[in-house]
């Protein structure tokens, strides 16, 4: 038993080697951001980027999804972002006769909400509120659990 755990360990290091030789070519800054990333993976966790323009913050990402197999989507954050721009909406056919769900940005396994510091505080708070409980709504509507462990 113990053998086997040595060995995933081993796997699972010389995965994140690897990794982390792959993102550092698309990586300006550094060298700690791409571990926390890594990091941030193993633990299932969120990162926050925050760094000055043109470091590659965008190409990271993009970079980290392809290493790891991931479906990569982007929401570029304005002030006139509406909550369709996220979750997407139904569209009319009109061969069909029929509306269908056409999926927003959130359904993917990999998503970079760049740009979220935009705009003046008061809306940037008010927007937070407003996407938590939109967000807590689908998760209700779609049985998923709201607060998973």
């Amino acid at each position: 038993m113990l053998q086997q755990v040595e060995a995933d360990t081993s796997s699972l290091v010389k995965l994140l080697d690897r990794a982390h030789q792959v993102l550092a070519q698309h990586w300006l800054g550094d060298d700690f951001v791409i571990e926390v990333l890594l990091t941030s993976i193993i633990a299932k966790g969120h990162v926050l980027l925050v760094d000055v323009p043109g470091v590659g913050k965008t190409t990271l990402a993009k970079s980290m999804a392809q290493v790891l197999g991931l479906d990569f989507n982007r929401i570029q954050f304005t002030n006139d972002i509406l909550p369709a721009d996220i979750l997407g909406g139904s569209i009319y056919s009109a061969t069909d006769g029929k509306f269908s769900f056409a999926p927003g940005p959130i359904f993917t396994d990999f998503l970079l909400a760049d740009e979220i510091n935009r705009g003046a505080r008061e809306r940037l708070d008010n927007r937070a509120k407003r996407w938590q409980k939109l967000w807590r709504r689908f998760l209700q509507r779609a049985n998923l659990p709201v607060n998973p462990a």
